[in-house]
């Protein structure tokens, strides 16, 4: 770590107006969980070079890292009006609305993310999230819909099978259903207790 961040800092002074020596300095900061220290290189990188993507990526994993819901928002949202076709940012600006309590708004801003996503488990995180918050909100029809969906991109989602399980074994629907699902994750993982 010393000698990345020994160059990082050189860099740094030989180039104070380039956004590099922050980036290269915050990384290492994160890689070794200096989560503080790495949000501020981060900014630092970006007050230099305000479209760097992987700055902006970076610190929004950062901030998720320093579980700021906050400032995880307020970056997340800067982010997407620089990059508005990323899905990546809405679905830590979602995150970082329900942690508000802003549900409504969240399955907003997943919807976005998801229509914009081309992979399918990053698909599966937004719909299991948007699943999720219709379960807060007492809609078991939309939570099913989408835990469908997750099930459709991603059918060993164990996360998703578990709770789908145990939520149709409460409301005595589909137990058939439930028992292959709840056999599943059973299967994948014996000794897990939830």
């Amino acid at each position: 770590m010393k000698e990345a961040e020994q160059a990082g800092k050189a860099f740094i002074e030989t180039h104070p107006d380039k956004d590099l020596g922050y980036y290269v300095t915050a990384t290492v900061y994160f890689n070794n969980e200096i989560y503080d220290k790495a949000q501020q290189y981060y900014l630092d990188a970006i007050a230099r070079d305000s479209s760097s993507f992987m700055a902006w990526y970076q610190l929004i994993f950062t901030d998720a890292e320093l579980n700021v819901p906050h400032t995880l928002y307020e970056h997340s949202k800067t982010a997407m009006r620089f990059y508005p076709e990323q899905p990546i940012f809405y679905l830590f600006n979602g995150l970082s609305l329900i942690d508000k309590k802003e549900y409504e708004l969240s399955i907003k801003v997943f919807e976005r993310g998801r229509k914009m996503s081309a992979d399918k488990k990053l698909t599966a995180s937004f719909d299991t999230y948007i699943a999720d918050i219709y379960h807060e909100l007492g809609n078991k029809e939309k939570m099913y819909e989408y835990y469908d969906k997750v099930l459709r991109n991603d059918p060993e989602n164990l996360y998703v099978l578990n709770n789908y399980a145990y939520f149709l074994s409460l409301d005595g629907t589909r137990l058939d259903d439930a028992l292959k699902m709840s056999s599943i994750t059973i299967e994948k993982e014996p000794k897990n207790v939830t």
